[in-house]
């Protein structure tokens, strides 16, 4: 189900790199597509964020489109705008699409090799979705795990697929504190030669930050993060 912990957990998507922080919320295309979700016109809005995805491509749509939109689609949801049903209709309509735009052959990535995943507690999976298919745009091979995987099992993947990276989403269902205990029994059993990139608006003000993991507050500082593995 999307909830308001997944528009949170879309932080990490929420702002262009450039846009100088203001939230794309209020654009008109984002605004268009909400109505559409609130008057239940359904195959309106499918055809409407099909376009986009053509017109603009992956990494655009994702930035531009579908994570403001999936924050609005949040604040809706709070407001009590639109029910449930229009949340998973919505949910299912974007991932089929995001995962329609994704390479699907895996010789086709380049490094960095990234697993995408969340720890125990952090069920939500749209944003690394969104994360996953803006890397497809990079060419970046990507092994998602899904969510809510534990450390160990996360550190067996990482070997077992040879990645490079491994990047956890954390929402603001976690404190700042929360987060960097877990994100620090992660790096404790992960290997050392695999990076760990910690992604979310929560680190944007946390005070403390872990040694040994790199922390990724929007798409600028993924890009960045991209850039310089390479």
């Amino acid at each position: 189900m999307l909830r308001a912990t997944d528009s949170e957990l879309a932080a990490l998507l929420r702002q262009v790199p450039g846009s100088g922080g203001t939230e794309l919320t209020e654009s008109g295309p984002v605004r268009d597509l909400a109505a559409l979700l609130e008057r239940r016109q359904m195959s309106l809005l499918q055809s409407r964020l099909t376009s986009s995805l053509l017109q603009l491509g992956v990494q655009s749509f994702v930035t531009e489109i579908a994570a403001p939109l999936t924050t609005r689609v949040g604040e809706l949801w709070q407001t009590g705008r639109i029910a449930v049903a229009e949340e998973h209709r919505y949910s299912e309509i974007l991932q089929q699409l995001l995962r329609s735009a994704m390479r699907t052959d895996p010789a086709a990535g380049e490094r960095p090799r990234i697993l995408l995943t969340t720890l125990p507690g952090e069920p939500h999976g749209l944003g690394l979705l969104m994360v996953q298919a803006w890397l497809a745009g990079e060419r970046v091979h990507c092994v998602s795990l899904g969510t809510q995987t534990p450390a160990t099992e996360v550190a067996a993947a990482a070997l077992a697929y040879q990645v490079d990276v491994v990047g956890l989403s954390f929402s603001r269902i976690h404190t700042p504190a929360a987060a960097r205990r877990e994100l620090g029994a992660l790096r404790a059993v992960v290997d050392a030669s695999i990076e760990v990139w910690a992604g979310g608006s929560l680190w944007q003000h946390a005070r403390k930050k872990l040694p040994g993991a790199e922390y990724l507050v929007d798409f600028s500082d993924l890009a960045a993060a991209i850039k310089r593995w390479q």
